[in-house]
């Protein structure tokens, strides 16, 4: 009786051990599993198209040439269409990435004054998806006269995900307040909203 029940004892502990040693083997594959997710999801190219429109103020350097008999007060609001490239980097294994970007707004009033951009916003990415980012961007510098850095916003919520392949497509929003003229903010500013798929 006293072998049986020690043989018993140690067939129990055999088999606690093993199913130790299967959890532990489950736990340590979802860890690996959930690293190499995050290994892919660190480095995001993303492109994005726009819509929206450029309010700002003139002297004798609009690339345009109006001329002040045109508009005395040199303050002109023109729509815009554009396109970014970019790519999210996460910041460690944070929730924060930086997604530095480069674009081009095409004016659609005044082609001359179409605008070459360069952003470098630092972003919050909540689980869901949806984006805040806020930082620098360098406005307009294919026109050396009227470069100018400006303040960046900018929000994205998901509207579409590929959970295969880790794919999403988002509207975004972005605002920027130059930075030149900045006594005026009114009249100094550029807006858009428009999609952003960004790969995996």
């Amino acid at each position: 009786a006293d072998k049986a029940a020690a043989d018993k004892a140690a067939a129990d502990k055999a088999a606690a051990d093993a199913a130790a040693r299967a959890a532990q083997a489950a736990r340590q594959a979802g860890a690996d599993r959930l690293a190499a997710e995050n290994r892919d999801l660190a480095f995001r190219p993303f492109i994005g198209g726009f819509f929206g429109k450029q309010q700002r103020q003139y002297d004798e350097v609009d690339p345009a040439d109006l001329g002040i008999d045109t508009n005395p007060v040199r303050r002109y609001g023109d729509a815009q269409v554009g396109a970014k490239f970019g790519v999210a980097m996460r910041l460690g294994d944070s929730k924060w990435s930086f997604n530095p970007a480069i674009g081009f707004a095409g004016n659609l009033e005044e082609g001359s004054r179409s605008a070459g951009l360069f952003d470098l916003p630092i972003v919050y990415n909540f689980a869901q998806g949806t984006h805040l980012g806020s930082g620098l961007s360098f406005y307009d510098f294919t026109h050396k006269d009227i470069r100018t850095f400006s303040w960046l916003g900018e929000a994205g919520f998901p509207i579409w995900k590929s959970e295969p392949k880790k794919h999403q497509l988002d509207f975004q929003v972005e605002w920027r307040q130059f930075f030149d003229r900045g006594s005026d903010p009114d009249t100094n500013y550029q807006f858009w909203g428009g999609l952003r798929y960004l790969f995996k």
